[in-house]
């Protein structure tokens, strides 16, 4: 280093994050991480694919959300829009896709047989009159909030996101609007 370059030391100029050991009980503590998972990654904008992946009415993909114990399922509508929900049949919980990806025309259980539309919709039980109080309209698979940003399909856990994604991703996202990304091609994933 040249007698003439500029040493940056954080430690003066942000005294409020301290010079000292970092602690490792964030790291190790099962209190910590149920706090997170509820606080953080419940509440935030998740990346959980490309709008490229699911280029067809009726393409989806699930993709398993460890940190939450979940699995979403991301679906093209037959009217172009790209809609997320909660993998899991209304009738008894299973899970409503078993493959990680696929191309269809309706969404069936394979417990059950109840049948979705691309929109969510129940549309179809089989044995639908022993069942005295159904409502198909009040039944169908639970939506997860999504938004599409720059070809980026993200995923909000919250019933209610306090903030929409532009919002979320402020100054990075206007910074970034407008970069080529659909012309990158993946080179590794894990």
């Amino acid at each position: 280093m040249g007698a003439s370059a500029k040493v940056q030391r954080w430690a003066p100029e942000y005294p409020e994050l301290g010079a000292g050991p970092v602690p490792i009980e964030p790291c190790i503590s099962p209190a910590y991480f149920a706090r997170e998972r509820e606080r953080l990654f419940r509440r935030v904008w998740l990346n959980v694919g490309r709008e490229e992946e699911i280029p067809q009415a009726g393409d989806y993909f699930v993709r398993d959300i460890a940190v939450e114990n979940t699995s979403i399922l991301v679906v093209r509508g037959k009217d172009g829009g790209i809609r997320a929900f909660h993998n899991m049949c209304s009738h008894r919980g299973n899970k409503v896709v078993w493959d990680t990806r696929g191309s269809c025309q309706a969404l069936s259980c394979k417990f059950h047989g109840w049948t979705y539309n691309l929109a969510g919709q129940l549309t179809f039980v089989p044995d639908e009159d022993r069942f005295s109080d159904l409502k198909k309209g009040e039944n169908g698979l639970t939506p997860v909030a999504t938004e599409v940003w720059a070809g980026f399909i993200f995923v909000n856990l919250d019933s209610g996101p306090k903030d929409t994604l532009r919002e979320y991703l402020g100054e990075l996202g206007e910074r970034l609007q407008g970069y080529p990304f659909d012309k990158l091609t993946t080179c590794y994933s894990y």
